[in-house]
């Protein structure tokens, strides 16, 4: 007899992270391409997903400027974007 876990494995809030351009102040979008300024479209996931976006863009040879912040650091110095 075969068993099948169909359970996913639980990823705790805390390990979210999000990536942000300290220069521009910009997050990664969520698509993992561009840039958002905004929390709202950006990227969010944990580390060592960030570690993958991060070696395929370099593979690609272009430029890597994130940095992670921890998920529920909100950026308070640009308004957030409001939708109805």
């Amino acid at each position: 007899m075969v068993a099948f876990i169909t359970e996913k494995p639980q990823i705790a809030r805390g390990d979210l992270i999000r990536l942000r351009n300290p220069l521009t102040g910009e997050y990664l979008h969520l698509s993992g391409e561009g840039a958002t300024r905004t929390t709202r479209w950006s990227w969010c996931g944990t580390r060592g997903r960030a570690k993958t976006l991060e070696q395929r863009t370099r593979a690609r040879r272009q430029p890597w400027p994130w940095h992670a912040e921890p998920q529920h650091q909100q950026d308070t110095s640009r308004p957030q974007e409001m939708y109805p």
